[in-house]
């Protein structure tokens, strides 16, 4: 009897079903990659927003509780009670608010001390005395953590050089770079004669998808 049909496969089909595999592989590949991508940028995006949240003031997630007083707007008002119940008169107040402020932002003390400030991980801030014209000082102490954590960048890993940087907003000496690299305790902070953190980038993440610099973010 002849033996009906046929066992097995032929070479010819087992490579056909190979080229088909890697075709569909060739093709899904960059798309779940251009999805990864897009998911570290949005995550990106929302740190940064987040930790220049808890800086300067709005609503974050990363915080320990949802509010609206970043460490900058925490400070002002701080100073603001401390002089109310300093003076007398609104005049004197008045002029002492004027005096404090420019005495903090002058020597960048209206700002997070260092990145870790932010976090408790260092001093969260520094008690200090504001001049309050004819009736002496105002001491201000900054006893509140804005955020649980400053997270790692998104794209370590991706990219070798993909790192946060923090901008000071006041040199106490002479440095030549604008944004000082990984200033993440009030110890490196301090070595750097910086005080404040007012901003924090991103840097070597690359183009984004939507053409745009991730520095520039």
């Amino acid at each position: 009897m002849k033996m009906s049909g046929r066992r097995g496969v032929t070479l010819v089909e087992i490579m056909v079903a190979s080229t088909i595999v890697v075709l569909i592989a060739a093709v899904t590949f960059p798309v779940y990659q251009i999805i990864q991508q897009r998911e570290k940028e949005n995550r990106l995006r929302q740190i940064l927003d987040n930790v220049r949240g808890a800086i300067y003031g709005c609503p974050i997630a990363l915080a320990n509780r949802t509010f609206n007083q970043g460490y900058r707007v925490h400070v002002l008002n701080k100073l603001a009670n401390a002089i109310n119940n300093a003076t007398e008169t609104q005049e004197t107040r008045d002029a002492a608010l004027a005096s404090g402020i420019r005495y903090l932002v002058d020597h960048g003390l209206d700002l997070p001390f260092s990145p870790a400030s932010l976090t408790g991980r260092a001093p969260i801030g520094v008690t200090f005395d504001v001049a309050t014209g004819t009736t002496g000082t105002a001491t201000v102490t900054i006893d509140r953590v804005f955020l649980r954590n400053i997270p790692p960048h998104p794209f370590v890993g991706w990219y070798p050089n993909a790192r946060w940087e923090f901008v000071p907003a006041v040199y106490a000496g002479a440095l030549n770079s604008s944004v000082l690299t990984a200033a993440t305790d009030s110890a490196t902070w301090e070595s750097l004669q910086a005080t404040g953190v007012k901003n924090i980038v991103s840097r070597g993440a690359g183009m984004a998808i939507d053409g745009t610099n991730t520095d520039d973010w």
